[in-house]
């Protein structure tokens, strides 16, 4: 679903919880075990490159991205201490509002069963380099 607002008031963290993290969480419990016995089960985020450079101006959205990274992470690990053929991994992007950056994440969801699931369960795929941001 995802979403942003930005700054540290309540409201908007509340908001952008339900959408960025909240989403997240159940629907990645609800799928979790099928697609951990699928033979090429892939489940991948977008995060934000702002993640790595936190301002208070986005203080709520940055948290928010993290924390969905860091449950990412965990799906990975879970998914590799069972040793199926599934992955999660992040995107890392800037803004979306950018026609490269939208093509080349379209490229790289694409991409996502042409990578052997070993190297890519836990990645964390930085796409601003390919976008000039």
């Amino acid at each position: 679903m995802g979403g942003w607002r930005g700054g540290s008031d309540p409201d908007d963290f509340d908001w952008l919880e339900r959408r960025v993290l909240t989403t997240l969480r159940v629907l990645s419990r609800e799928l979790r075990n099928d697609l951990g016995a699928s033979s090429a089960g892939r489940l991948a985020i977008v995060s934000s490159a702002s993640v790595a450079q936190p301002k208070w101006g986005m203080a709520n959205y940055v948290t928010l991205k993290s924390a969905a990274e860091t449950w990412v992470q965990a799906l990975a690990s879970g998914w590799r201490a069972k040793g199926t053929p599934t992955a999660a991994v992040t995107f890392v992007v800037g803004a979306l509002d950018d026609p490269g950056t939208v093509d080349n994440l379209a490229a790289a969801c694409a991409a996502l069963w042409s990578v052997d699931h070993e190297q890519l369960n836990g990645a964390l795929i930085d796409l601003t380099a390919d976008t000039g941001e």
